[in-house]
């Protein structure tokens, strides 16, 4: 997505540039513990209690539950590819391109709904919300904020050891231009099971870890 979401993302900016730096979870056992809590009928953390929960009382959701719901996306039915499993994607998109915030909107409140956690959702239904002078009643700039603080948790993107772990293969694109990697290519890289998106500009790296691959183990 091209589009600037001046506002919002200087907001964002102040309030996760401490989270960035954190130590990597670098095993299997990150995904695997919460595939575990997620598809336990009996779990705090069971994925469809959880949507819910976040649909119903936003305004109740935890940070520890926002970690479930966005990990939790790579073993829901899907590719982890956003784009291609929702067929409202393509449109929503248009929307944003063209900065018909009446259609972002419309369109974005219905994605959200069956996915509340989908971050190139979020920023541009936060942005024309803002835009339109439009309440946040569904408390969006407080889970986006608790989006990005569970992500940024997994590790500093400095080394592939310390990837940053992305449970849909679009949230790179938000994530690097929040964290100030400007431009750049992305090359993949797969090592021990594991695959990478790797953002490479002069000497600058940034290694993002492609966790809905894991679903396909």
């Amino acid at each position: 997505m091209k589009t600037r979401y001046a506002t919002f993302t200087t907001i964002l900016l102040l309030l996760f540039n401490y989270c960035f730096g954190q130590d990597g979870k670098n095993s299997f056992a990150f995904e695997d513990g919460v595939r575990k809590e997620i598809e336990n009928t009996s779990s705090a953390f069971y994925y469809a209690n959880l949507i819910n929960k976040i649909n119903k009382e936003p305004d109740k959701i935890t940070r520890e539950e926002i970690k479930y719901l966005y990990y939790g996306q790579i073993y829901k039915k899907g590719t982890g590819l956003g784009f291609l499993d929702d067929p409202e994607g393509n449109e929503f998109r248009k929307a944003v391109s063209k900065n018909k915030c009446d259609k972002v909107l419309k369109l974005g409140y219905f994605v959200l709904h069956k996915n509340p956690v989908e971050l190139t959702t979020l920023f541009p239904v936060n942005s024309c919300r803002e835009k339109n002078d439009e309440p946040d009643s569904l408390f969006l700039v407080l889970r986006t904020k608790m989006v990005m603080e569970v992500i940024l948790e997994t590790g500093d993107g400095k080394t592939r050891e310390t990837a940053i772990k992305i449970a849909n293969i679009e949230d790179d694109l938000v994530l690097k231009g929040i964290l100030g990697f400007k431009g750049g290519k992305e090359t993949l890289e797969s090592t021990g099971g594991r695959t990478y998106s790797v953002w490479t500009n002069g000497d600058k790296k940034i290694y993002f870890e492609d966790c809905w691959n894991y679903k396909y183990r």
